[in-house]
């Protein structure tokens, strides 16, 4: 007959959204990083500008029309015209090395939830079934069951 599960369905899913929901902070801490690292330079560049108008250096007197050129490309690219290009482009880097510390904080916190010892390896196989369960098509069909 075999083993009853240790968890529910829906104790799978609510483990497999904590573990998402711990990785996407993840990856929003570096992507915040990114953006006042990419904030920093645009500072540091005005800046320079200042300085330089402040010691009386001659400034192109197209200046102002080359920075706005230059967004207007930017902003409205060559590219698709659907979609306006982001004058600065901002990358996170996905949080490596984060997964298996984040799998022992959900495990130590469904395990003092559920009072059972939750695995590590139970995690990994709830957020498996999590994020399968959101890349499933919403027409109704279900690939997973219960």
């Amino acid at each position: 007959m075999g083993r009853p599960p240790t968890l529910t369905y829906m104790q799978q899913i609510a483990i497999g959204a904590c573990a998402e929901r711990l990785w996407r902070a993840e990856e929003k801490k570096e992507v915040d990083a990114a953006c006042e690292a990419a904030h920093r330079t645009v500072a540091v560049e005005h800046r320079k500008a200042r300085e330089a108008r402040d010691r009386g250096e001659p400034l192109d007197p197209y200046h102002e029309e080359n920075v706005l050129f230059a967004l207007a490309t930017d902003q409205y690219g060559e590219g698709s015209d659907d979609e306006p290009n982001r004058v600065v482009t901002v990358s996170g880097k996905r949080p490596w090395g984060k997964r298996d510390q984040i799998k022992a904080k959900v495990a130590a916190i469904a395990t003092d939830h559920y009072g059972r010892k939750i695995t590590t390896r139970m995690v990994d196989k709830c957020w498996k079934l999590f994020r399968a369960l959101e890349a499933e098509p919403s027409d109704g069909r279900h690939i997973l069951a219960p």
